[in-house]
């Protein structure tokens, strides 16, 4: 379990500091050319001729780089699910090279697509704003519709929006609404969590306004950064303890999904 939350964890601290580096280089280099160029004659055209490869070669760099990120990350959520899922099925516990290579198979291409549809759906959503925290808070159940339904990103996109996956279920157990409410309950604790959180994070900057102090350790800067302990300070509380909330989604989710589908727990047990 702390392997797969450190998955989580330590590789978006790698991705501030490696590209915080690189960032500065870039920063120092097109401050150097621009500078030379604008020493000469045409200087502007020449200018743009000479910052597009630099410019290319660092965003290909930064997409590459967020897209691992993010793949890492899928992967160690979906692990986190099939832990829970696993738990409550009582099932033997998998060994971390086939939980972490399961996942694997699920994320890629399912889980990206997922995030993707996810993504663009908030996108659009955005004159609608309310409609939008709706259905993002509704797609919380889709990676575990991914995982223990085996769906494609669409269907399980698609069935978590509309809440299908519990309509079918005996009398006795959860309905529609109910899980409704409790998915609506479990988005807002977990959207009020994360902005205070982020709140948290934006304080440690702004501490030297807050009680009147000297700002010298807010400005100072590590050798090739472009920031420094202050800005690491803020980074870790907002990274660490940011992912841990995400990590209890889904142990939540998990929970509330089998809840639901009690009764044909051996039907889940054969497609995780």
């Amino acid at each position: 379990m702390w392997v797969i939350l450190l998955g989580m964890v330590i590789p978006q601290i790698w991705f501030t500091w490696h590209f915080g580096a690189r960032a500065a280089e870039f920063t120092a280099t097109v401050q150097t050319m621009t500078e030379r160029a604008l020493a000469g004659a045409a200087g502007q055209p020449r200018l743009f001729r000479s910052l597009v490869p630099e410019s290319y070669d660092f965003a290909v760099n930064f997409g590459i780089g967020a897209i691992l990120v993010g793949v890492l990350f899928l992967v160690s959520y979906l692990a986190l699910i099939r832990i829970a899922l696993d738990s409550m099925n009582q099932r033997p516990a998998r060994t971390l090279g086939a939980l972490l290579l399961g996942s694997l198979k699920i994320a890629v291409p399912r889980g990206i697509l997922l995030v993707v549809l996810v993504a663009l759906t908030m996108a659009l959503g955005q004159i609608f704003i309310i409609l939008a925290l709706i259905v993002s808070i509704l797609a919380l159940m889709s990676p575990v519709l991914l995982v223990a339904e085996s769906k494609g990103a669409f269907a399980a996109f698609g069935r978590a929006i509309t809440l299908r996956y519990a309509r079918k279920d005996p009398p006795d157990q959860l309905g529609v609404w109910p899980a409704f409410f409790a998915l609506m309950t479990v988005g807002g604790l977990f959207y009020v969590t994360e902005y205070v959180v982020a709140m948290m994070s934006l304080s440690v900057l702004q501490l030297d306004t807050m009680f009147e102090i000297s700002r010298n350790f807010w400005t100072i800067k590590f050798p090739g950064l472009l920031f420094g302990p202050a800005f690491v300070s803020a980074d870790m509380i907002d990274t660490t303890i940011g992912t841990m909330v995400v990590a209890v989604l889904p142990s939540i989710t998990a929970a509330l999904y089998f809840k639901l589908r009690a009764g044909v727990g051996e039907n889940i047990q054969t497609v995780v």
